[in-house]
């Protein structure tokens, strides 16, 4: 599947989506995934790159879910939406099929460690690096006092004229092994491209709380 809806995947269109499921015996037990840069989407700007767009929509193409291979073939109508519609197709239709050869090769490579180990060592091991990733930050936070926790950031542009100030906000209420981000108190949507979908907010918070 391809999607680069940046309120399902965070960034913009050119950050494009790229999901194979996975089944073992009928069952879906996981997908690989990847998170790829594509030259061009269309749109006002080269490359998509115009901090003063105002729509989304000036971007280019948006993709929802939707199939790009089936059986491990393209569907041709969805590589025909990047040959109609973005600048060059000789090098971003390659680029894709690259990606889907890249996850064909790391199911493959999946598929010798569950013959190797067996399916409940390989759905294991998965549980087991989210769970000590989750342990290491309720860890770390346990560390932090208690207490309540605020601080203003200020973006002085939008690129536009008459650009007001806007305000990032946010207050940081924590307890024990758990914290909670507030942005109320932020400055509403920009008039350009400075906004984020909650995927580039949930990340931000991820990063900064890793950096700490």
């Amino acid at each position: 599947m391809i999607f680069n809806d940046p309120y399902r995947q965070g960034t913009h269109l050119n950050d494009t989506s790229f999901i194979r499921p996975m089944f073992h015996e009928g069952r879906l037990i996981g997908a690989l995934a990847l998170h790829c840069h594509l030259l061009d989407m269309g749109g006002v700007t080269t490359g998509g790159f115009d901090t003063t767009k105002p729509s989304l929509f000036h971007d280019g193409l948006v993709f929802p879910p939707m199939l790009a291979f089936r059986n491990d073939q393209p569907v041709k109508p969805v590589l025909r939406l990047f040959f109609d519609n973005t600048r060059f197709p000789q090098v971003i239709v390659p680029d894709i099929m690259a990606i889907a050869a890249t996850l064909r090769m790391g199911e493959a490579r999946l598929r010798d460690s569950i013959e190797r180990y067996g399916i409940y060592a390989f759905l294991g091991a998965i549980t087991y690096a989210c769970d000590a990733s989750a342990e290491a930050m309720r860890d770390a936070l346990s560390e932090v006092p208690d207490g309540v926790y605020a601080g203003t950031e200020i973006l002085d542009t939008d690129s536009l004229p008459d650009s007001d100030p806007y305000l990032v906000k946010v207050t940081v209420t924590k307890r024990g092994p758990r914290a909670e981000f507030d942005f109320s108190g932020s400055s509403l949507p920009a008039r350009s491209a400075l906004n984020s979908a909650w995927p580039d907010t949930k990340t931000a918070v991820t990063l900064a709380l890793t950096c700490l």
